[in-house]
């Protein structure tokens, strides 16, 4: 199970990404709310920007988190 991390600042940066159906828990997270993806930040970038396309309103953003990519949800 993926750990569900609150309260960790978003670096700025401008990469995002999403997808549908996952193993990750993007669809419990909560506005401020973020997880580690991995190591892949293009990877998670596409995550996150498809995840956005499928579920509006809600918004994802993966950015660099000290060499991994972590997911935060936004809106």
């Amino acid at each position: 199970m993926i750990k569900i991390d609150k309260k960790i600042p978003i670096p700025t940066s401008s990469c995002r990404s999403a997808g549908g159906k996952t193993l990750y828990p993007t669809g419990k997270l909560e506005i401020g709310d973020s997880f580690l993806y991995g190591k892949d930040l293009k990877r998670a970038s596409r995550y996150a920007s498809m995840y956005n396309m499928i579920h509006k309103p809600k918004k994802i953003i993966a950015r660099d988190d000290n060499g991994l990519a972590r997911i935060w949800r936004v809106e």
